[in-house]
C-alpha cells in the first residue's frame, strides 16, 4: 500500500471514492508511460493476473466485464488455452455489443478474435463462422467492406464443402430487401446465391426459399424479368410450405422490388398488407421497419396519404430504435419524398441533406442519386435551371446507367428549350415503342417523364404511342426512388391534348385535379391547372378562354405561395396569350 500511497501523493493516480479502496490513473499519460516502461513478459503476466482476477471477483455475471475479459486475454495469450480464452472472450463480447446495437464495436471484436485465430494456427471452421459474423457486424453498420468479408467467407465455405456456411454467407451479403446495386447486376453475389442454392437439399424449404428470394431480386436489373419473378414466385410457395413466419417476411420483402412494376400494384398492396401482419407476430424491429417502408411506397403510389403517413411514423420510430444507419437513411429519404409531394420544399432540403449524409455513412452507394433526383424536382419547380442543369450533368459522371436519367435530361432540355436533345432522347426510344426501358421500379417514372417530354414537343406519333402504354395506369402515382410525381392522369391529359383529344384531355385534368386535391400535393394541382389551361386555349371543340383564364390564376396563386417559379413564368406566357 505503501507504494499507492507515495503514487498518490506525487499525484500520479487518484482515490476513487467506495467501500473498497480504488484508484485511477490521473491522466492516461501516466498510464501509458508506466505501460511502456514494462517489458513484454511483465505485460503478459500483469494482463493474466487481472483478467484471472475479474474471472474469481465476477464469475456469476460475467457479461458486463466482456470487454475487460477480451482485451487482458488477448494481450496474455501465448499458450493454447489462453488463446482460445481470448478468442471466446473476444466473439463474446462483439455478440454482446452486437444485441446491443454497437454494430461498428461488434465488428471490432470479431476481426480481432479472428486475427487472433490466424495468429495461433485456429481451424478454418472456427475462421468462417468469425468471417460471417464480422460480415454481418459491417453490414448492420454501413461498412461496405462487408462485401468482401462475406465472399470470403462463401469462398472458404467452398473449399471446406460447408453448405451451412456457404447458405449464410451466401444470405447475409446483400440488402435482401433490394438489389445490391442500383441499375446493375453483382456478378459475384449472384455466383455464390447460385452455388448456395445447388447445394441446399430439395428439401430444406427454409434455405430454398431465403436463396430464391434473394437471387430474384439481386436480378432485378437483368434483361431476363420472367427468370426472377419465377424465382420469387417458387420463393414464396417454399416459404409458405415451411410455416415459418420469419422465412414468409424475408420472401415477401425481396419479393417486393423483384416484381414492381405498376401492373403489380394489387398483388404488392396484398403482400405489403400481410408483410405488416406477419411483423406483429414475429416482434423483429427490423422487418418491422422495412415491411413500413414498402407500405410508404405502395400507398404514396395509391395516393392513399392518410395510410403513408402512419406507416411513416412507424417507420421513423423504428429507425430511431434500431440506429441501423441503413433504416435511418431509409426513413429520411421516404420523410423527402413526403415532404416534396408536400410541396414544403425547404423541409425537403433539409432532410434530404441529412438523409445523403447518413446514407453515404451507410456505405449506400445510391444516396447521393437519391439525394440528386430530389434536388432536381426542387431546383425544376423553383425554375433554377442551371442548377438543374448542373445537378444532372454531376449525376452522369455517378456511373449509373438508367433510362430514368435519360428521361430526366430530355425534360431538362425541353425547359432549356434545346428542342433537338430532347428530340434525339426521345426518338432513340419511340422507334422501339419504348421496349427498351426495362420493366423494373423506375419503369412508370421514365415513362412518365417521356410522356411529359413527347407533350412539350407536340409530337403526335409518340404521344399516341405513349398513351397506350399508360392509359392502364392512371390512377396511380409514378414513385421513382420515393420521389413522387403527379398521377399519371396528369400525363394522359398532356398526350390526348396533343392528339386533339379534347373531351378526354378533360376527363384526365379533372380526374388528376381531384387526386392532387384529395392527397394534398399542391405542386402537381398547380401544374395539372396548367396544362388544363393550355389545353383549352389549343383544343377547338373545348376550346374555353374565360376557364382557362381561371385556372390559370388558381395555378399564378400556388406558384407564388410556394416559390414555383417554374409554372408561373409558364402560366403568365399563357395569361399573355388569353390577352
Amino acid at each position: 500500500m505503501w507504494a499507492l500511497e507515495e503514487a498518490t501523493a506525487a499525484r500520479l493516480v487518484i482515490e476513487v471514492a467506495g467501500t473498497a479502496p480504488r484508484y485511477r490513473f490521473a491522466h492516461a499519460l501516466v498510464r501509458d508511460t508506466l505501460y511502456a516502461g514494462l517489458s513484454a513478459a511483465r505485460r503478459t503476466t500483469l494482463h493474466r493476473r487481472v483478467a484471472e482476477a475479474i474471472e474469481a471477483v465476477h464469475g456469476g455475471g460475467l457479461d458486463d466485464y466482456l470487454p475487460a475479459l477480451a482485451h487482458h486475454w488477448a494481450r496474455a495469450a501465448a499458450p493454447a488455452p489462453e488463446l482460445d480464452k481470448a478468442v471466446d472472450y473476444t466473439i463474446r463480447a462483439g455478440d454482446r455489443a452486437l444485441a446491443q446495437l454497437a454494430h461498428d464495436e461488434a465488428a471490432a471484436y470479431y476481426h480481432q478474435a479472428l486475427e487472433l485465430t490466424e495468429t495461433g494456427g485456429g481451424d478454418e471452421a472456427g475462421q468462417l463462422e468469425l468471417l460471417i459474423r464480422l460480415g454481418e457486424a459491417q453490414r448492420r453498420a454501413g461498412d461496405p467492406g462487408h462485401r468482401r468479408t462475406l465472399l470470403h467467407a462463401a469462398a472458404l465455405a467452398r473449399r471446406l464443402g460447408d453448405t451451412d456456411g456457404l447458405v449464410r454467407a451466401a444470405l447475409v451479403n446483400g440488402r435482401a430487401i433490394a438489389y445490391s446495386r442500383l441499375g446493375e447486376l453483382d456478378p459475384e453475389r449472384i455466383a455464390v446465391l447460385e452455388a448456395a442454392l445447388e447445394d441446399v437439399v430439395e428439401t430444406d424449404l427454409e434455405s430454398r426459399a431465403r436463396l430464391m428470394a434473394n437471387l430474384a431480386v439481386e436480378l432485378v436489373f437483368a434483361a431476363d424479368r420472367d427468370r426472377r419473378v419465377a424465382l420469387s414466385d417458387q420463393a414464396l410457395a417454399a416459404a409458405r410450405a415451411s410455416g415459418n413466419d420469419a422465412v414468409l417476411a424475408h420472401v415477401l420483402m425481396a419479393r417486393y422490388y423483384t416484381i414492381l412494376a405498376p401492373n403489380t400494384l394489387p398483388e404488392r398492396l396484398t403482400n405489403t398488407g400481410e408483410l405488416v401482419a406477419v411483423t406483429e407476430r414475429l416482434g423483429d424491429p427490423f422487418i418491422a421497419a422495412m415491411a413500413r417502408f414498402f407500405r410508404v411506397r405502395t400507398a404514396m403510389e395509391t395516393g392513399d396519404l392518410e395510410e403513408a403517413d402512419r406507416c411513416l411514423a412507424a417507420l421513423e420510430a423504428h429507425a430511431a430504435d434500431l440506429r441501423q444507419p441503413f433504416v435511418q437513411w431509409v426513413a429520411q429519404f421516404s420523410r423527402t419524398g413526403r415532404e416534396l409531394l408536400a410541396g414544403r420544399y425547404d423541409v425537403a432540403d433539409l432532410v434530404a441533406s441529412a438523409a445523403l449524409k447518413t446514407g453515404q455513412a451507410a456505405g449506400q452507394h445510391e444516396a447521393v442519386l437519391v439525394y440528386t433526383l430530389e434536388r432536381l424536382q426542387t431546383q425544376i419547380e423553383q425554375d433554377k435551371l442551371t442548377d438543374a442543369q448542373q445537378t444532372l450533368a454531376d449525376a452522369n459522371t455517378l456511373g449509373f446507367r438508367l433510362p430514368l436519367l435519360d428521361s430526366l435530361q430530355a425534360m431538362l432540355a425541353c425547359e432549356l428549350q434545346q428542342e433537338d436533345e430532347a428530340r434525339r432522347l426521345l426518338s432513340t426510344l419511340a422507334a422501339e415503342n419504348f421496349k427498351a426501358v426495362p420493366v423494373n421500379n423506375l419503369w412508370l417514372s421514365t415513362i412518365a417523364n417521356y410522356a411529359v417530354v413527347a407533350a412539350r414537343l407536340t409530337n403526335a406519333d409518340t404521344s399516341d404511342q405513349l398513351y397506350g402504354i399508360l392509359a392502364p395506369y392512371a390512377r396511380q402515382l409514378p414513385v421513382a426512388l420515393l420521389v413522387p410525381s403527379g398521377c399519371v392522369a396528369y400525363h394522359l391529359g398532356m398526350l390526348a391534348s396533343v392528339l386533339g383529344r379534347g373531351n378526354t384531355a378533360e376527363d384526365h385534368f379533372v380526374h388528376a385535379a381531384e387526386i392532387h386535391t384529395r392527397i394534398g400535393a399542391p405542386v402537381w394541382l398547380a401544374r395539372t391547372r396548367l396544362e388544363r389551361a393550355r389545353m383549352l386555349l389549343t383544343c377547338p371543340h373545348v376550346r374555353h378562354p374565360d376557364r382557362a383564364r381561371e385556372l390559370l390564376g388558381q395555378a399564378v396563386g400556388t406558384a407564388r405561395e410556394l416559390g414555383l417559379g417554374n409554372v408561373e413564368r409558364r402560366a403568365n406566357a399563357l395569361v399573355r396569350e388569353c390577352a
